[in-house]
């Protein structure tokens, strides 16, 4: 949640109304490339108000794949010397949740 005002559609109430709405984000980046063309969605894991995680990378995915677009790639980016890391101490202190220092780069051509 990013906070961003009323346009924002991380701020909706559900997750499957926040899928729905990605879904009109990415159909509209679909239109505006030309046959051919790439691009490159970088995501993370996110947890839901119960701390489960949500399998947003996989759910964009099969976005893509609903209004046609070929998922060409999956890339993982590992991340090193991040703030996360530094949190690695506090597992015991919180919600006894894994530190994740990786998000994922997923390819997807027109």
């Amino acid at each position: 949640m990013y906070e961003g005002g009323a346009n924002d559609i991380s701020m909706l109430g559900t997750y499957a109304e926040f899928l729905g709405a990605l879904k009109d984000v990415i159909a509209g980046t679909y239109t505006a490339l030309y046959p051919g063309a790439n691009s490159c969605w970088v995501i993370g894991l996110h947890r839901d108000k119960y701390g489960g995680l949500l399998p947003l990378h996989h759910d964009i995915a099969a976005l893509h794949r609903e209004i046609g677009v070929k998922f060409r790639e999956e890339i993982i980016l590992s991340h090193v010397n991040n703030g996360a890391i530094q949190r690695v101490g506090n597992f015991d202190k919180g919600q006894h949740h894994l530190i994740r220092n990786h998000e994922y780069a997923l390819i997807f051509q027109r």
